[in-house]
């Protein structure tokens, strides 16, 4: 009796195998889904969100720098009108006169005199134009500085979109490679783990059912 029992297991378990071969895999197959696959879906989650949200970011700023652009003509109209402005603050500005002594020394000649004179004249315009300009500067420089701006704006609107897009394009090259490699991962690791299941794996799921 007892070796009838035991040749009834032994050959029962193959028959058993055999007529639920389907529900098997599908147990193997969803144990695989659910432990096996989870590491890496959440791996790849994390990185495609993270893509996904550099692709966003670019599309807002593709949106932005449009709208932007549109306020190009206005910033050229303000540059002019800021440029009058400081050419007004300028033309201002009026020359201070430097005198020079003209008295003669004692004892001086003539020519000494005259070449005195030349000298010291000489220094007082140089003097005169260093402080002339320095005052031109002075009173443009708060429009310079608005104008340096307005000119800071325009440059960085005036980025062409289609650079844009194709870091754009680049990053969704990335997400899609990305997507690949994990797709890799998983087929890899469901192998490994069909290879690995053995016979063992099947009576265990053959229980469950």
């Amino acid at each position: 009796i007892l070796i009838a029992i035991f040749l009834g297991i032994v050959i029962s378990a193959p028959l058993e195998l055999e007529i639920f071969h389907n529900e098997i895999n599908n147990m193997i197959f969803n144990d695989l889904k659910n432990e096996n696959h989870k590491e890496i879906e959440n791996e790849k989650n994390l990185a495609i969100k993270s893509l996904n949200d550099s692709i966003t970011k670019w599309d807002t700023n593709i949106l932005k720098l449009k709208a932007n652009q549109k306020k190009i003509p206005k910033l050229y109209e303000k540059k002019k009108e800021l440029n009058i402005e400081k050419n007004k603050a300028q033309s201002l500005v009026k020359r201070s006169n430097l005198t020079v002594n003209k008295r003669s020394q004692r004892g001086e000649s003539s020519a000494a005199y005259t070449e005195r004179i030349n000298k010291e004249q000489s220094i007082a315009t140089n003097q005169e134009n260093a402080d002339f300009q320095t005052q031109r500067n002075s009173a443009a420089t708060p429009f310079q500085h608005k104008i340096d701006s307005i000119d800071n704006l325009i440059a960085q609107y005036s980025e062409d979109p289609a650079n844009f897009e194709k870091i754009k394009d680049s990053i969704s090259l990335v997400k899609n490679q990305t997507n690949l490699y994990y797709k890799e991962q998983i087929a890899i690791k469901d192998s490994i783990f069909i290879a690995n299941r053995g016979l063992k794996t099947e009576l265990e799921a053959l229980h469950k059912i």
